[in-house]
């Protein structure tokens, strides 16, 4: 779904890019995909694992992105 732009960003950053990717990408991300919504069923995914906070939703999302992207050896 991201730009190859903003994968190979990713690819090629350390994990504190995330943070700031969290007030652009991430932002977009939780209220595109409904993480403050009742109705969400990814909220609801995550409510029922205990993480109730979207920011908290959203930096496991991004953090699991960016592990995905860059897998230890």
């Amino acid at each position: 779904m991201l730009p190859a732009s903003m994968v190979k960003s990713m690819r090629l950053s350390t994990d504190a890019y995330l943070l700031h990717k969290h007030f652009g990408l991430g932002m977009w991300m939780r209220n595109n995909w409904g993480l403050w919504s009742e109705q969400s069923r990814l909220k609801k995914y995550f409510d029922s694992l205990g993480i109730r906070d979207a920011d908290d939703v959203l930096s496991l999302i991004l953090t699991s992105c960016w592990g995905h992207l860059n897998p230890k050896p």
